[in-house]
């Protein structure tokens, strides 16, 4: 298999990662605007708290835990995108 052929599934690979990622963290972000208390609550365990486009919100573990696994997926897609097309050739210019 060809070098930039491997780099170009690398790129589109990490490509549909990044979207997950920023598709999860839309997703979460606009349900726990809405979906959760605004002050700490350790009797439902929301005693986390997380930035929310300027208002702060109290997440269990697991929830902190999911977002800032898309946040990371969201990252990693699109440097991975960077420097896969970049060694796929994408970003040259036609000669």
């Amino acid at each position: 298999m060809q070098k930039s052929r491997v780099w170009a599934i690398v790129c589109y690979a990490s490509w549909v990662i990044g979207v997950i990622g920023l598709a999860g963290l839309f997703g979460f972000s606009t349900h726990y605007m809405y979906a959760n208390p605004t002050s700490p609550s350790p009797r439902t365990g929301h005693i986390y708290p997380y930035k929310n486009r300027g208002t702060v919100v109290y997440l269990k573990k697991e929830e902190l835990l999911s977002i800032r696994l898309l946040d990371g997926a969201l990252w990693v897609g699109m440097a991975g995108f960077v420097v896969g097309g970049a060694f796929a050739g994408f970003f040259r210019g036609k000669t």
